[in-house]
């Protein structure tokens, strides 16, 4: 009985060990793995940072101006993780086929972006990618706009184009996601010492008429 209950403590001592051995590796990196998923279970990171609502059925477009919203969207500034993703999205009802336009720029002027910013790209994408299941769908969804650092220094923008709905929200999704080939240099570091404000310029698109 002794020398049962002695190799039961060892194998006791080897799961703990085992266990507590994951957990410190995944420590190890970024120190965060608590984000909730959105609707890609298989994967787990994938969190809707907010919406905004861009009502442009009731605009007159044949005065030839577009609508445009503003909005401050709340990404994650900090506890970035490889491969993390974090998305927010914008919900458009129009009458009439339009383009659209997004920017994305800091809610904040003169506040700097820190090194963090170089490694998480900007994505977009016509869906709602937190409805999404399947991790392959949301990555061969996504359209790279550039890194977060390069969208707000050189003004890159999202752009495509929407059907008429007017009974409906289209959404489209704007998507912040760290390379997977990012380091262990950037831990600790915080994307930005503000939030980020997200425009939606809606215009209609006289093409399809």
């Amino acid at each position: 009985m002794k020398r049962l209950s002695t190799a039961m403590i060892l194998l006791l001592l080897s799961l703990m060990f085992t266990i507590g051995g994951s957990l410190a590796y995944d420590n190890a990196v970024y120190g965060d793995n608590t984000a909730t998923s959105s609707g890609i279970v298989e994967q787990n990171d994938v969190l809707n940072a907010g919406s905004m609502n861009v009502n442009a059925t009731s605009h007159n477009f044949t005065s030839g101006q577009p609508f445009t919203v503003s909005n401050n969207i709340k990404f994650r500034t900090e506890k970035w993780e490889p491969g993390f993703a974090d998305a927010g999205l914008i919900k458009v009802k129009t009458s009439v086929p339009v383009t659209f336009k997004i920017e994305v720029d800091l809610s904040e002027s003169g506040k700097d972006l820190t090194e963090l910013a170089k490694v998480i790209d900007v994505y977009y994408t016509v869906g709602d990618v937190t409805a999404m299941t399947s991790r392959v769908e949301f990555e061969t969804s996504l359209k790279l706009v550039g890194s977060v650092y390069d969208v707000i220094t050189n003004n890159l923008i999202a752009s495509g184009s929407l059907p008429a709905f007017a009974d409906h929200d289209q959404t489209i999704s704007l998507v912040f996601k760290m390379r997977e080939s990012a380091g262990n240099q950037y831990q600790g570091l915080t994307l930005c010492d503000s939030g980020f404000t997200v425009t939606a310029t809606i215009t209609e698109d006289k093409t399809t008429q």
